[in-house]
């Protein structure tokens, strides 16, 4: 281990060896950046949502009203600003994924209203051929 020189302040001298690192890796054609906590918890916190996206979009299936898909798009929303607020290119995957959920037919069926449960459906043609035996 080498001691940093006495009028070097040891900070500096770690940034200079920091450096000096990240130039040999680029000279071999290693790329990458320095993450520092505040980027790693953007990142978690939006890998995070995207877990509860994924749980939210399932309990829509069973539970389909214009709150939930709202929710799911304020999630959405979330994540892709995380992704975006660390530089993680993940951002452009979280808002295509997000187009997809709205361009789902489900999706807008719920919320433009038009939107018939299967059981609603199926008790409303009940409904409407004991009506016509009458």
């Amino acid at each position: 281990l080498i001691n940093p020189p006495s009028f070097f302040p040891t900070t500096q001298y770690s940034a200079l060896a920091v450096q000096d690192i990240q130039s040999v890796l680029k000279r071999h054609g290693v790329k990458g950046k320095h993450t520092n906590a505040a980027t790693q918890r953007a990142v978690q916190m939006a890998l995070n949502m995207v877990g509860l996206i994924q749980q939210k979009e399932a309990e829509l299936i069973d539970h389909p009203n214009v709150d939930r898909v709202n929710e799911i798009m304020d999630l959405y929303r979330q994540a892709a600003e995380k992704f975006e607020l660390a530089g993680d290119p993940r951002h452009a995957e979280v808002m295509a994924h997000m187009k997809r959920f709205l361009n789902q037919a489900f999706t807008t069926s719920i919320l433009d209203g038009s939107f018939v449960s299967e059981q609603k459906a199926s008790s409303a043609g009940t409904a409407s051929s004991s009506s016509s035996h009458k």
